[in-house]
């Protein structure tokens, strides 16, 4: 679990860095950046499984892409059909509170 939350406070100041303009972030003592994945297109939401795997959303193509033990995986776990123009797409991604029973994943388009 502690581990899980250092990921997502890294991902997120990882995204701070890239979207900042400036580049330039104070990070808290003991953390540092390093790319996770890099090559990734359009990624706008992620999210951890509750059993470990990662996933991430592209906007524009509607993919849902998964990243297991630390690789991506080549097939889409779901791919939509959506229209990814100004605010459309696909935006988010949540998991049931009984995922580990009933397996569902909520997704935003």
């Amino acid at each position: 679990m502690m581990l899980t939350k250092r990921v997502i406070l890294l991902t997120v100041l990882f995204v701070a860095l890239r979207f900042s303009g400036t580049g330039a972030v104070s990070l808290p003592e003991g953390f540092v950046v390093t790319d996770y994945l890099t090559g990734l297109k359009d990624c706008i939401t992620l999210a951890f499984s509750p059993d470990g795997r990662l996933f991430f959303l592209e906007k524009n193509t509607g993919r849902v892409r998964v990243v297991k033990d630390g690789r991506l995986l080549p097939t889409p776990w779901a791919t939509l059909s959506v229209d990814g123009r100004g605010e459309r797409g696909l935006l988010g991604i949540a998991f049931d509170p009984e995922f580990e029973k009933n397996r569902y994943v909520y997704l935003y388009y």
